[in-house]
């Protein structure tokens, strides 16, 4: 395939424990087992020219022997899906996200449908009825008859024709031979008979010669007419065909269904490859997903706040670990078992946004956030559904072709296919925006943000007591403010009692005269003993504006 430009990348590690980290009191099970070499092994991004991103992980997951295994158990399912797009498409990166949603939901479909589904599936083949049959083999052979006929009647004019022709023209003579009943053949049959005609008028040739040319006319006339006659029985029986063709050929269909919806926790992206190629404009994303019990129950724990965290002291922390990858290569969901013990079930989402205009990078950072808190969601629980159907039919097609019924089969298709995972409503505790990046997209160099959001199981198991302490905070608040609106009603009411108070007032009109005209002859006193000014200086600063970027805060206190 001639490419100019194709690039893949294949991320891994997504959801990998280090072995030797992994505590004689922590349950591990095959799920997760299976991804603990891959973690460990950090490797740069990779660009392979000839490769899909299909074949990457095909070949990946074949390297490590990632298949399901019921004994284990665990389960693995791959999915991918491509788009045309040109990279000067202002939403390649949606477009990319959306590609990528749609490779991780046929995975995951594949992965409920392989615990259970309901499915129906039908062969049916009918045959045509065999008095029909019989009637259009009866007139195909009837036909077939008459059309050799109407050949061998040819062949006799076409030898007489010839014969007579070969003592006046040798070259007329050998035409004569090769003419076919077309339009042409009858031209040809006719300018012979003329020139026979012309030739034989003389009276130096035998009467026998003369009777011999309107015998050839004659048979003419007659091969013309049987040839009609033949071309319309053959369009009849064409037009037979055609009537009852449905009825005729054999039909042969089949169908299948499957159906499947059921809740899935804690499945997620093992590890993901793009490809993309600007000759035919391709992008392709393509994923490899795991579930296992194992996963399973981590993902209840961070639901219910329960679960024990464990330290890992040979793992790396959460943030060493995101600074280890390519977070330029990589959308979706992953999960990481970080070295103070939390599991993190994380989703990686990207937007576009225009150096030129940098209130664009606000917009697309809170468009990523929300697609990659939507991944984490949809990886810790997400209720998955997928209904597919197909039907095939192949009906059989008769037509005549040189006297004889020849059937071929028309092939017709129809699939159906709908696939949703969704949550609603849950209360989730421990979803953060963990890191924020501004970087290129390889294959288009696009600018863009990419965003890592989390669902911490530390946090999460935190939640409980911090709601609780702050709902009991929040009750005394309340009391508090109770009291104190009962406080200030008191206090307002009391102070009511001595509003308009007349002896009062007349007391406080007398102090307030008294003190304007002692603080007059004050300020009188003071203005003749001030120096008069001598001139005035500005006090205004000029200033030019400073490029640059600058902290509002030069001390931030930090009670943590």
């Amino acid at each position: 395939m001639n490419i100019s430009l194709k690039w893949v990348s294949l991320l891994s590690g997504s959801i990998l424990l280090c072995a030797s980290a992994v505590s004689a009191d922590i349950e591990v099970d095959a799920g997760v087992q299976a991804v603990m070499e891959a973690q460990a092994e950090v490797k740069p991004t990779s660009y392979e020219l000839s490769k899909l991103a299909i074949d990457l992980v095909d070949e990946s997951a074949a390297r490590k022997n990632y298949v399901t295994d019921p004994s284990k158990p665990v389960y693995f399912a791959k999915g991918s899906a491509s788009r045309n797009v040109s990279p000067t498409n202002p939403n390649f990166l949606n477009i990319r996200e959306l590609i990528a949603t749609e490779a991780i939901l046929r995975a995951k479909t594949d992965l409920i449908i392989s615990r259970m589904a309901t499915a129906s599936a039908s062969e049916f083949i009918a045959l045509a009825g065999p008095s029909i049959q019989a009637q259009l083999a009866q007139a195909s052979s009837q036909q077939k008859a008459a059309q050799e006929q109407l050949d061998r009647q040819l062949e006799s004019l076409k030898a007489e024709a010839a014969t007579l022709a070969e003592g006046l023209d040798a070259a007329l003579a050998a035409e004569a031979k090769g003419i076919t009943w077309d339009d042409r053949g009858k031209r040809l049959l006719d300018a012979i008979i003329k020139k026979l005609d012309e030739t034989y008028d003389s009276e130096s040739i035998l009467e026998d010669k003369k009777q011999q040319v309107d015998r050839l006319k004659k048979r003419r006339d007659n091969v013309n007419s049987r040839a009609s006659e033949v071309l319309l029985a053959s369009q009849e029986l064409e037009r037979q065909i055609q009537a009852i063709r449905g009825d005729v050929g054999t039909k042969v269909s089949t169908s299948i269904a499957v159906e499947s919806q059921m809740p899935l926790f804690g499945a997620t992206v093992m590890f993901q490859a793009e490809s993309y190629d600007d000759l035919y404009e391709n992008l392709q994303v393509a994923v490899l997903v795991a579930w296992s019990p194992k996963l399973e129950r981590e993902a209840q724990h961070i639901l219910l706040g329960s679960g024990k965290i464990v330290p890992r002291e040979s793992k790396l922390s959460l943030d060493d670990w995101l600074g280890n990858q390519d977070l330029a290569n990589m959308v979706g969901p992953r999960r990481y078992l970080a070295r103070d013990g939390s599991d993190n079930y994380i989703g990686i989402a990207a937007a576009e946004y225009n150096k030129q205009n940098l209130s664009t990078m606000t917009r697309a950072e809170t468009s990523a956030t929300l697609s990659a808190q939507r991944m984490a969601l949809l990886s810790l629980q997400a209720e998955v559904a997928v209904k597919k159907g197909k039907e095939q039919a192949g009906i059989d097609s008769q037509s005549l072709r040189e006297g004889s019924v020849r059937t071929e089969q028309l092939y017709y298709e129809a699939l159906s296919e709908s696939m949703s995972q969704e949550v609603k409503d849950l209360n989730i505790a421990g979803l953060e925006k963990r890191k924020v990046i501004r970087t290129l997209h390889p294959a288009t160099g696009k600018n863009m943000v990419v965003v890592v959001a989390n669902i911490n199981s530390a946090i999460a198991a935190q939640s409980p007591a911090l709601m609780r302490d702050t709902y009991a905070l929040l009750k005394e608040l309340n009391t508090d403010q109770s009291y104190r609106k009962g406080q200030k009603a008191g206090m307002q009411e009391e102070a009511a009692k001595s509003k308009d108070d007349t002896v009062a007032y007349r007391q406080g009109r007398a102090a307030g005269a008294s003190g304007v005209a002692a603080k007059d002859n004050s300020n009188q006193q003071e203005t003749k003993q001030l120096p008069r000014a001598q001139g005035g200086e500005s006090t205004g600063q000029g200033g030019t504006t400073k490029p640059g970027a600058w902290m509002g805060d030069s001390d931030v206190d930090d009670p943590f």
